[in-house]
């Protein structure tokens, strides 16, 4: 280890402001080693210095013994300070919002519980995913999707209790891929990623999603709970007539042994 305490960790790639605020943290003994890695120091770097300058201030402002990850806490920070700049959309009439497109998301729970239905496909396309597409210094990278339907994989994955080979067919503006939907989020799409997507649509010159949209596949899922709670009942209906049946036929049987034997007697 150095002297300064940081080992191998070269912070001249900061700002020189920002460069003397990290290093007081590591000459006050509040950073040790290599608590921040090399690749977290680079992507702070990638800030305007007031940006990463305004970063290690906060961050300096905590008390660093109830951290236990002093890695992922800078990083966390990074990225809401990022979604703060990120792209702004302005949204045009009867577009679908991020509360819109919410309604139609499907995390990975969902996929799971639907996954053995016979309108599966039908179900899925048209709804919005958050897909995990990387990781960049530590940090998951997301991306908010629309599911262009299915395609079936050369080999069967894991997912949740059963083996699938089922791929959903996701895309993000003209970038079309299929996933494994163990890569689907459960969590919900953010602000940021809402706005990346939107973004990428308008450079590929592609429509947006609408409220029209969003409300013609609510229609599909309402139709689809109809048809099961409707399937349930016939199922039940038809279960309680067998038994029904089974009692009467029990009965009749019954009575006429009884008939018997009194003939016999």
């Amino acid at each position: 280890m150095g002297r300064d305490g940081r080992d191998d960790v070269d912070i001249s790639v900061l700002p020189r402001e920002v460069e003397k605020a990290v290093q007081k943290l590591y000459d006050d003994g509040r950073l040790k080693g290599r608590d921040i890695p090399q690749p977290v120091w680079k992507t702070l770097a990638e800030f305007d210095s007031k940006a990463a300058l305004g970063i290690m201030d906060s961050f300096a402002r905590k008390d660093m013994s109830t951290i236990y990850n002093k890695s992922s806490f800078l990083i966390g920070m990074m990225k809401r300070v990022r979604e703060e700049q990120g792209p702004k959309v302005e949204l045009k009439p009867g577009w679908a919002t991020l509360n819109d497109v919410t309604k139609i998301r499907c995390n990975r729970d969902t996929l799971s519980r639907w996954l053995d239905e016979d309108e599966f496909g039908p179900l899925v396309k048209g709804c919005v995913v958050r897909v995990l597409v990387g990781e960049q210094n530590r940090a998951r990278t997301y991306r908010m999707c629309v599911v262009g339907g299915l395609e079936t994989g050369r080999e069967t994955y894991r997912f949740g209790k059963v083996r699938t080979n089922k791929l959903l067919i996701c895309k993000f503006g003209d970038l079309v891929r299929p996933f494994k939907m163990e890569y689907i989020s459960n969590s919900d799409i953010t602000e940021e990623e809402f706005n990346n997507w939107h973004v990428q649509m308008e450079k590929c010159n592609l429509s947006v999603l609408t409220r029209n949209d969003v409300d013609k596949k609510l229609r599909k899922f309402r139709d689809f709970a109809r048809e099961k709670e409707g399937s349930h009942k016939r199922r039940r209906s038809r279960s309680s007539s067998h038994s029904h049946s089974s009692t009467s036929s029990s009965s009749s049987s019954s009575s006429s042994s009884r008939s018997r034997s009194r003939s016999r007697d």
